[in-house]
């Protein structure tokens, strides 16, 4: 996405998302050329009608994002698992990883509403 052809509604758009997806208005902010502030201040505007179907575009787009990462993260822990069988490691990744799940369950599950 080249954020320099990207309105300034759209950036409100694109802030106020990744702030609900739980991204860090500081990465939001470095990827949309924002101060953080604005970021903030971005998040706490409401939708327009017009931009809502935009909003949602960005919400799958960040959300098969997420999805990508964790299918990677449980692709090289099959790998390690299959290496060696530490159990008390496996363990703690899959309760690391389990949060992240979590949200995303979450943001599924919001994004259908």
């Amino acid at each position: 996405m080249d954020i320099d052809l990207v309105s300034k509604e759209q950036k409100k758009v694109i802030a106020k998302t990744l702030l609900d997806l739980n991204y860090s208005a500081i990465e939001i902010a470095e990827f949309l050329g924002i101060n953080r502030s604005t970021v903030y201040r971005y998040g706490e505007q409401p939708t327009s009608k017009e931009m809502q179907h935009f909003a949602t575009e960005i919400k799958t787009i960040f959300t098969v994002k997420q999805y990508r990462i964790i299918a990677k993260i449980l692709a090289r822990m099959e790998v390690l698992v299959e290496r060696t069988f530490d159990l008390k490691g496996l363990i703690k990744a899959f309760n690391s990883l389990g949060k992240s799940i979590q949200t995303s369950r979450d943001i599924n599950s919001n994004s259908e509403d």
